[in-house]
């Protein structure tokens, strides 16, 4: 999820911000480009990565489901994020020009008071109000989360509507698994771990049917034994019933695959299929496994060490 926050993010946020200040620079000032108006359609449409991103994450990393919680959260980090960017750039920009939009967006809206006829004591108490948001301006700790806040609650409001959404896997669902591509899956090399009430004595049965030690350590209670090209594991007190193990990314010795499946591709394809995890894989390489159970009640562990 972090690395979609961060990409939509990064995006909706400079996409909104540089439209922006290019619609301040090539207007006069009061055209329809430097207007409230143009500003909040342009985030309203570059704050769609939030919806975007959600649904990336949902189809592509999840298997096309997901709650409506996790999909706020993702939703809510992309419109942070964006509100982060919007707010620095805006900030380099008013340096640049030496804070010179609040003078003219507070004399231009004077003007707009006289205008508009008003006169006297409610002239001036107008005039006061924009001379103190003026003076509020000039203080970073004020101009920049009302900088922030400009953008955070249309992001806010999309992050709501997506998650509400996207929350049906219906919606838009996550293209299909094709059958071919599942059933070349590649789950590297399988044992059966069997759960055992003593390890040396399940060692010294197994021993009599020609599987020799492999790999563990009877000490911590746990052991992998081989007879050609069978392997089955014994361990004593982790786990509570017999389980399918597949190690993605070896081979039956144990040995280093180059081409394998990593544990999160068959995570996605899993979950695109409509199987449901027991415990999901977490980062985006490295070791991680998932748990699952087929129809029969039997865990099955894919467990990837590499």
């Amino acid at each position: 999820m972090q690395k979609i926050a961060i990409t939509y993010g990064i995006l909706s946020g400079t996409i909104t911000i540089l439209t922006l200040i290019l619609g301040l620079v090539v207007s006069d000032g009061g055209s329809f480009l430097a207007s409230e108006t143009f500003g909040y359609l342009t985030m309203l449409v570059a704050l769609s990565m939030i919806f975007i991103g959600i649904k990336r994450y949902r189809n592509q990393e999840l298997g096309g489901v997901i709650r409506f919680l996790p999909a706020l959260a993702t939703g809510l980090a992309i419109a942070v994020i964006a509100g982060v960017i919007y707010t620095v750039v805006w900030e380099l920009y008013s340096m640049s020009t030496n804070y010179a939009f609040i003078d003219s967006y507070v004399n231009s809206a004077i003007e707009a008071k006289r205008a508009a006829g008003l006169t006297g004591e409610r002239l001036a108490l107008e005039i006061a109000a924009l001379e103190e948001m003026r003076a509020n301006y000039g203080k970073f700790y004020i101009r920049m989360p009302m900088t922030f806040l400009e953008i955070f609650p249309v992001g806010l409001i999309i992050a709501l509507i997506s998650a509400a959404l996207l929350r049906n896997p219906k919606f838009l669902p996550a293209r299909q698994i094709s059958s071919q591509r599942r059933m070349t899956m590649k789950l590297g090399a399988f044992s059966l771990s069997l759960s055992v009430k003593d390890i040396a004595r399940s060692r010294a049965f197994y021993e009599t049917l020609g599987f020799v030690k492999f790999h563990g350590d009877e000490d911590q209670k746990w052991l992998i034994l081989k007879n050609g090209e069978t392997l089955i594991g014994l361990f004593e007190g982790m786990f509570p019933k017999n389980m399918l193990t597949f190690n993605p990314g070896w081979d039956q010795e144990a040995r280093n695959l180059e081409d394998f499946d990593d544990v999160r591709d068959i995570q996605k394809s899993l979950l695109a299929a409509g199987v449901t995890l027991d415990s999901r894989a977490e980062g985006e390489a490295g070791p991680a496994s998932i748990m699952l159970t087929d129809p029969d009640g039997n865990p099955v562990l894919i467990d990837q060490h590499r």
